[in-house]
């Protein structure tokens, strides 16, 4: 035996007391207790990665998060720590992303697929996410991702790291979140550090529950985006386990680097702290109701019940309505359910006109057909906008009694007044002679209605309402008596003007109504049929239900809960009473090009100049 290897022998002998009891399985003359690959003759113990597994025995001697194999097929080194990136097909993705995401890093062909965004649970969904182990242990938990560090040895002091690769690809700089929560064995006195690399910013933002969130902005393109986790132990503590919750990516909106819905706070700078465990971060979390903890408060929340945390709002004018509670964003008639199913139709606007200063302008009136419906009505109803049908015709007047009537209505939103979830009481009653009044509408933007009983169905006699004149609000009663509700009208038809209206201010309202819907809705555990209504004489940019028999229902912001009639005109009795008129002839509504009806005052909402552009449609069938 050579002086060498009686040396190696000497030492190995020195270096353990107890090795008379231990085993030497490989024979490499190290034992096993303190061999780096006790199965693999590795008499040098080289550990290039110094994560404890000998290189002999270490599948991926650089921990770079690709194979010795791997290395070796793609032409990279399996010693070089920082080569993972190199792009053996030359397309653009570099092999550890290939491997990541399952396309083949030697064909140009094989283009990996890489979401261009992540929203991942991953208590429930772990597979979602494109990742690969650099070093330590990976393994899938109820609670999520864990990544443990491997010990090398029971050193008085040892630094441990543990690294995962995440494959992504944005379109532009994008914020990533990874929600997750250390696990710290009772007693340890390990310190623990976590970052993301390939970052231009980036924040460690901890809660009091011992959750926290790394955050980072990362930059466009295909990358390996790598997040460490180190630990430093101390004499025979157990280092910390990383477990990995959720992953978010996405604009931040208030520089905190937060994400919905982890911040609960997107329109404040905030943390994660929730003192009181309300789902509310302290800095948005007022002494005011937030029944959909969004962190506005439902007095200024434009869907109280339906978490909007950014309160969008396609039409801005009615931002006390957001999208998220709307069932129609764009105002036009049309509820978004139903044009969602219409190649020829867009419930965000899109098939409507732009106004120069922004607004869109609606089109109620048209009626391709030629039918006597409106198109809005044909299509809320099921019918084919441009094939004639044949309808029936309804009495407008049998949805609004007269008399002595209490309505209590609720508000869906805050508004000035009333407040959200509010309880307002409104009523129905004679104002002179022959005359009734209904104050529900100033509810809803306009004045009180005063109503005749005429020959051939109910006239607005006149309103009270606002208007600008030079800037100034001015508030005044516009004398109209216009048949408003007729007995007779085809349904989806128009109540054109019917005589001169008695207004005579430059800013009186021209009367036609459109009847854009009917069916049947349940209201108070009893079905009732319904109509809805357009209006130049009410705000056109609001829709008005009524029920048969029972008066304004309301719009889509504020409803009616209760009424109460206590006494009724038997209005069709009335009328027959009348003594014969002679009647005015009807004002037929000017035809657009779309070949229905135009009428009407310019309103800042509701233009109604320009037809609504219908080419390349899709017929519709009922």
């Amino acid at each position: 035996m050579s002086r060498v290897i009686s040396l190696t022998i000497l030492l190995s002998l020195l270096s353990s007391p107890f090795v008379l009891s231990d085993t030497d399985s490989d024979e490499d003359l190290i034992w096993d207790i303190h061999d780096n690959c006790p199965d693999i003759a590795n008499a040098e113990q080289q550990d290039y990665d110094s994560d404890g597994e000998g290189d002999a025995c270490d599948s991926d001697i650089d921990n770079d998060g690709l194979t010795n194999e791997e290395e070796n097929n793609v032409g990279s080194d399996s010693y070089n720590s920082n080569d993972f990136a190199m792009d053996s097909d030359n397309d653009g993705f570099g092999n550890l992303l290939e491997v990541i995401v399952g396309s083949d890093p030697l064909s140009s062909e094989s283009q990996p697929v890489i979401p261009g965004s992540y929203d991942v649970d991953l208590t429930q969904n772990p597979n979602d996410l494109p990742i690969g182990l650099q070093s330590g242990q990976l393994s899938e938990t109820p609670n999520g991702i864990q990544l443990s560090l491997l010990r090398s040895a029971t050193d008085e002091y040892e630094h441990l790291t543990g690294k995962l690769a995440l494959a992504t690809n944005f379109s532009e700089e994008t914020l990533v979140n990874i929600l997750a929560e250390l696990d710290s064995p009772e007693g340890t006195s390990a310190s623990t550090s976590i970052f993301i690399n390939e970052t231009e910013y980036g924040d460690f933002i901890q809660s009091d529950s011992g959750e926290f969130v790394v955050a980072a902005r990362i930059s466009a393109g295909p990358k390996i985006v790598t997040l460490n986790y180190s630990a430093s132990t101390f004499g025979d503590d157990t280092a910390p386990i990383l477990v990995l919750k959720k992953v978010l990516t996405g604009q931040d909106t208030d520089d905190d680097y937060l994400l919905i819905p982890l911040d609960s706070c997107p329109l404040d700078r905030s943390g994660l702290t929730d003192s009181d465990g309300d789902g509310l971060q302290d800095e948005c979390d007022y002494d005011e109701a937030d029944s959909d903890s969004d962190g506005v408060p439902d007095g200024g929340d434009n869907c109280p019940t339906v978490y909007n945390p950014l309160q969008e709002a396609l039409v801005e004018d009615y931002d006390f309505f957001g999208d998220a509670c709307n069932p129609d964003d764009d105002f036009d008639g049309v509820p978004d359910a139903i044009e969602d199913q219409l190649d020829y139709r867009d419930s965000k606007g899109g098939d409507l006109q732009q106004h120069e200063n922004g607004f869109l302008i609606h089109n109620i009136d048209m009626d391709t057909d030629g039918d006597g419906a409106n198109d809005v009505y044909e299509i809320n109803t099921g019918t084919d906008p441009f094939t004639a049908n044949n309808f029936g015709t309804i009495s407008l007047a049998d949805y609004i009694p007269l008399g002595d009537i209490e309505y209590t209505y609720r508000a869906r939103v805050s508004l000035s007044p009333p407040q959200y979830n509010e309880d307002v009481i409104e009523t129905v009653s004679e104002d002179s002679p022959g005359v009734y009044k209904n104050t529900s509408y100033g509810l809803f933007g306009e004045g009180s209605h005063y109503y005749r009983i005429g020959k051939d169905g109910i006239y607005l006699k006149s309103l009270y309402r606002q208007y600008f004149v030079e800037g100034d609000l001015n508030f005044g009663v516009e004398e109209i008596d216009l048949l408003h509700l007729p007995f007779d009208i085809q349904e989806g038809g128009t109540v054109a003007p019917s005589g001169d209206s008695k207004c005579t201010h430059e800013h009186c309202l021209n009367h036609f109504v459109y009847m854009i819907d009917k069916g049947e809705m349940n209201f108070k555990g009893e079905s009732r049929e319904y109509v809805t209504l357009v209006s130049s004489a009410f705000n056109r940019s609001i829709y008005y239900i009524y029920l048969k028999d029972i008066g304004l229902y309301g719009t889509h912001y504020m409803n009616l809960v209760d009424y109460k009639i206590n006494s009724r005109v038997d209005v069709e009795a009335v009328a027959a009473a009348i003594p014969a008129e002679e009647q005015v002839e009807a004002v037929e509504p000017e035809v657009s090009s779309g070949g229905g009806g135009s009428g009407g005052a310019v309103n800042i909402f509701w233009l109604l100049l320009a037809s609504l552009s219908l080419l390349s449609r899709r017929r519709f069938s009922a």
